[in-house]
């Protein structure tokens, strides 16, 4: 597996008013991403998913998929049957990366809600689709301005990273 265990943490589960404590996440650190990038010529296994909602503007992480957090958490069956390459044969994801600002509330949650959705989607084993072996799901620690705060200089990490918001690119 991709992702080691860098934390464990109680994510926060949203329902109405009330707040509880779920099931724990793995996080992955920044690091940890950028060496999956280098390390691999094509990144088909590597799923980035942004999950921010309006703070998605002023740059994302090269080749992200946006898909804010309400939206992913109500169509996630949808989102896990595409990215599992249903009807396409085999799926090459192994990784997946969720992230939001700061991976500290909505990046949780909705790496929670797709790791349950992509297992599930697994035991359901469709005869369409040959198993590949588990995905791993992470949260990027540190979030979204971690991962610029660390590797700003790493330009091809990034796609429309607005300077004015995040400082000068070296």
């Amino acid at each position: 597996r991709e992702c080691s265990v860098t934390t464990w943490t109680n994510i926060l589960e949203e329902k109405d008013d009330i707040v509880s404590c779920s099931d724990m996440v793995r996080y992955m650190r920044g690091m940890e991403l950028v060496s999956l990038f280098r390390r691999r010529r094509s990144r088909s296994d590597l799923l980035v998913v942004d999950v921010r909602d309006s703070d998605f503007v002023g740059g994302h992480i090269a080749g992200a998929v946006h898909v804010p957090k309400d939206v992913l958490v109500r169509e996630v069956e949808d989102y896990v049957r595409r990215w599992r390459g249903q009807g396409s044969g085999v799926s090459t994801v192994k990784t997946v990366v969720v992230h939001c600002m700061f991976s500290q509330v909505r990046g949780p949650k909705a790496a929670r809600v797709l790791e349950e959705a992509w297992q599930k989607a697994e035991d359901a084993g469709e005869p369409s689709r040959e198993k590949v072996g588990a995905v791993e799901v992470c949260v990027l620690e540190g979030g979204f301005a971690g991962l610029v705060e660390n590797f700003r200089s790493e330009a091809d990490l990034f796609e429309d990273l607005d300077e004015s918001q995040w400082g000068r690119i070296a």
